[in-house]
């Protein structure tokens, strides 16, 4: 009988288990909406602060950072006080991890309506709609404060299959609306090339093994 190939066995074993978590990757929303800005109203403070401004940087990974010497039009900012929800979709099913967040700033670097304590909700269909995936995320840590706008993240475990994630906003650090700069994830890619080399070496060692 012909030995097991015990290095070989074990590295494609490796290979399919890392498949799916090697390669997170940053990733912004495929589009964004506003749900509510607040008890009193919908919509944006006015046109510069579109919620579309949430994904307007081209930012690549969360050791990016925003200088605060740009207007103000860059962010996003609630018609009204808290809570404001925005809805994140994505034109197929993801498997996200983290949520990175820039907050508000004010041209110069003033911060008066960055978020504070927020919750995710995320649902398998698009638009808020089907059932919902894993608890719901809350998060009550007080984001990173100025001068310097750099990214605050929150991990949590893997929702998989998600189409939607709605944002709400409960708190903001002062002042009289609710804002961020940018909004971007992370997502696990599905198993690929990489489970499939696996399983191709394992099932080439097993062969040789008759």
């Amino acid at each position: 009988m012909k030995k097991i190939n015990t290095l070989g066995l074990g590295l494609a074993a490796a290979m399919i288990a890392t498949a799916t978590t090697a390669n997170a990757s940053f990733i912004y929303a495929d589009s964004v909406a506003i749900v509510t800005g607040g008890t009193a109203g919908t919509g944006a403070l006015n046109s510069d602060f579109s919620v579309d401004n949430l994904m307007d940087e081209g930012l690549s990974s969360t050791s990016d950072t925003i200088s605060t010497a740009l207007g103000a039009n860059t962010a996003y900012a609630s018609n009204f006080t808290f809570p404001a929800s925005i809805l994140f979709e994505f034109s197929v099913g993801q498997t996200l991890s983290e949520l990175h967040i820039w907050n508000y700033a004010f041209k110069g670097g003033v911060e008066t309506g960055g978020i504070n304590a927020f919750t995710l909700d995320f649902f398998d269909g698009a638009g808020g709609t089907g059932s919902a995936i894993g608890a719901q995320v809350s998060d009550t840590t007080p984001i990173a404060a100025l001068p310097t706008i750099s990214v605050d993240t929150t991990t949590f475990s893997d929702r998989v299959g998600v189409r939607s994630v709605l944002l709400t906003m409960n708190t903001s650090q002062g002042g009289t609306f609710v804002g961020a700069r940018e909004i971007a994830f992370n997502a696990v890619p599905e198993p690929s090339s990489t489970a499939l080399l696996g399983l191709g070496g394992l099932a080439l060692i097993l062969r040789r093994r008759k």
